[in-house]
């Protein structure tokens, strides 16, 4: 059974008989949250965080939330020129491993601190494109440039 708006006279034909939540839907939004947003799980339960956004010029900006069952989980990144502002919101009992994109890490800072400085950011990683940091709940707000 299907259903179309050219079938909606058609009395034999019953909207209710059909799904309206198909995959193609639901894979777009998988899609938005996972690269876009960039919040993926680690483990199971999403006690261990992954946010790792597709920062793209093409894009100003993208903001969103998932409701996990521990809690919100944020992702809301902003391209101003070449800087980033980031802002990521853990929920209680979780950590996240959060990559920064920058060619710059000494520029990356978390409210106006640098984020070497900040007790409760642990730098995980270094390379020439991203820092990763390691952080516990809460909510960050991270700049740096690209």
């Amino acid at each position: 059974n299907s259903y179309t708006k050219n079938d909606a006279e058609n009395s034999d034909i019953n909207a209710r008989m059909n799904s309206f939540s198909h995959y193609s839907f639901g894979s777009v939004a998988e899609w938005m949250f996972k690269y876009a947003l960039g919040i993926d799980t680690e483990k199971d339960g999403y006690r261990e965080i992954l946010i790792k956004p597709s920062i793209s010029k093409e894009m100003e900006f993208m903001k969103g939330s998932y409701n996990s069952i521990n809690g919100k989980i944020a992702s809301n990144w902003k391209l101003d020129g070449n800087k980033l502002s980031l802002i990521v919101e853990i929920p209680v009992n979780a950590t996240a491993y959060i990559s920064i994109p920058t060619k710059s890490p000494k520029s990356i800072r978390e409210g106006k601190k640098p984020i070497k400085s900040v007790r409760d950011v642990e730098v995980v990683s270094t390379d020439n494109d991203e820092v990763v940091v390691k952080v516990g709940s809460g909510v960050y707000n991270f700049s740096s440039k690209l």
